[in-house]
């Protein structure tokens, strides 16, 4: 049995190994180049995960990316309220924006704020979306 120090001493630990190895990860194949085209373009792009939000501001500045996004939304708020939220405040009109992830949480939230959504797959592995819902391995959406 651990102390309630030793617990904490563990959680942080583990929590500092894991945003070394999320920080550390490259990033898929496209998905700098594409948010470049979009910064060029001037079409803003937000993220909204379902990490607590302060580690995905924190793993957003240390992989040098903070540029590329007009906001950085996690947890504890629902991917769904953190859209509509952005949707209201940016008069976007939903069926214009593309709600892209890797997550079946990620497809609800699209499906639930009207949002178009690319799912992204590992190369070669199947897709956990349903069959209607456009996927890729590799992220290049501006021409």
């Amino acid at each position: 049995p651990l102390s309630e120090e030793e617990l904490a001493q563990a959680g942080a630990t583990f929590s500092s190994l894991v945003m070394e190895e999320v920080v550390a990860a490259p990033l898929i194949p496209g998905a700098l180049e594409t948010l470049q085209q979009l910064q060029r373009a001037n079409i803003p792009a937000f993220v909204v995960s379902g990490t607590p939000a302060d580690e995905m501001r924190l793993i957003v500045l240390r992989k040098g990316l903070t540029a590329y996004f007009k906001e950085v939304h996690g947890s504890p708020q629902a991917k769904p309220t953190i859209v509509k939220d952005i949707l209201v405040r940016y008069e976007f009109t939903p069926h214009r924006c593309l709600f892209i992830g890797d997550a079946l949480a990620d497809y609800r939230a699209a499906m639930a704020t009207g949002l178009h959504f690319l799912g992204i797959v590992p190369d070669g592995a199947p897709s956990i979306f349903p069959g209607n819902v456009p996927t890729s391995p590799v992220v290049s959406l501006v021409a």
